[in-house]
């Protein structure tokens, strides 16, 4: 899906400032978006999680149950026993 940050550009531009950095220019200056590495795209967990082969999910999926169970008692863990836990993640941007 297309960035936020930068529209979809790749690119977010900052105000140009002074050598002793208290003033403004009036020029500006593009720096590559670091949302979306200067591709213009971002992925959701969802779409990020669909591209994964069968295997690569399960142990995905595995690794997320032992790491809960290393919380156990955390309330953090117990929240993701909870299916809108894993809702919100799926639509939450993959970094």
């Amino acid at each position: 899906m297309k960035c936020s940050e930068c529209g979809g550009t790749g690119k977010v531009e900052f105000p140009m400032m002074s050598m002793n950095g208290d003033e403004y220019t009036g020029e500006w200056e593009q720096h590559e978006c670091e949302d979306c590495k200067g591709t213009g795209e971002v992925q959701t967990n969802e779409e990020w999680f669909c591209q994964l082969s069968t295997e690569e999910k399960a142990k995905w999926i595995a690794q997320q149950c032992k790491n809960t169970l290393n919380e156990y008692i955390n309330e953090d863990a117990l929240s993701r026993t909870n299916y809108k836990f894993w809702e919100n993640w799926l639509k939450e941007i993959h970094e």
